[in-house]
């Protein structure tokens, strides 16, 4: 199941993970100020925005994005968020996107190292979760590369790109 709406992070037991074990690109309902930036247990905290090199997709409701190789001259980014959260943050966050490390071919979404890179030029290490765009055949391409500056003038929200 694909971002699981199930999970809730006012009962998961983070307390004695500390926040700082991880780092994590969130690109879009995750985002602060996103739909489900909620869904994040409470332990974490925002680092900055940030880009990576990759191209963003709209499947619907959720984005998704598709890496491309980490170049400097790359012009494809995708504007994001890094948060750092701990490990037991991060398997909730692989709950909540239907990822399974052990099944990552039939997953969706996966979940990959990428190197996200700050305004000011300073770079961190982060995973993020890439969309396997195989499966959703009927996914447009969002120009901007930011999910939330496109959901400003999204109108359908549910169209028929996910796969049967």
């Amino acid at each position: 199941m694909i971002h699981n709406q199930n999970v809730n992070p006012a009962t998961t037991d983070i307390e004695s993970d500390a926040p700082d074990k991880e780092m994590l690109f969130v690109y879009g309902t995750l985002r602060p100020g996103g739909v489900a930036s909620g869904k994040l247990p409470l332990l974490h905290c925002p680092v900055g925005t940030a880009t990576v090199s990759g191209v963003l997709y709209d499947l619907g409701a959720y984005p998704g994005i598709v890496l491309t190789p980490n170049d400097p001259a790359n012009q494809q980014r995708v504007v994001g968020d890094v948060l750092a959260i701990s490990r037991k943050t991060l398997r909730f966050a692989d709950t909540y996107e239907g990822y399974e490390q052990e099944k990552e071919d039939a997953s969706w979404y996966t979940r990959k190292r990428v190197v996200a890179r700050f305004n000011d030029g300073s770079s961190v290490l982060c995973w993020v979760y890439a969309v396997n765009l195989q499966r959703f055949p009927k996914a447009t391409h969002v120009e901007s590369g930011d999910w939330l500056k496109h959901c400003e003038t999204k109108t359908e929200w549910f169209p028929d790109t996910w796969p049967d």
